[in-house]
């Protein structure tokens, strides 16, 4: 597992979950975490939070995409 197979993984998925992308490289969510935030930090993957504006009390999702 490095950021660069993080990379690609984002490029070819588009948004990712921290959850999608513990499963997929079946690692715990705090690493997942951590390595989104190392591209973040460099500006080359951004954080989206989609919600439904359903006006319902509901946990907002958070994606990250490649950018």
């Amino acid at each position: 597992m490095t950021p660069l197979s993080v990379r690609a993984y984002l490029i070819k998925k588009g948004d990712v979950s921290i959850r999608m992308l513990s499963e997929h490289f079946q690692i715990d969510m705090v690493m997942s975490q951590l390595l989104i935030q190392f591209w973040v930090k460099k500006g080359r993957c951004v954080q989206k939070v989609l919600c439904g504006d359903c006006q319902v009390t509901c946990p907002s999702q958070v994606y990250y995409r490649w950018i």
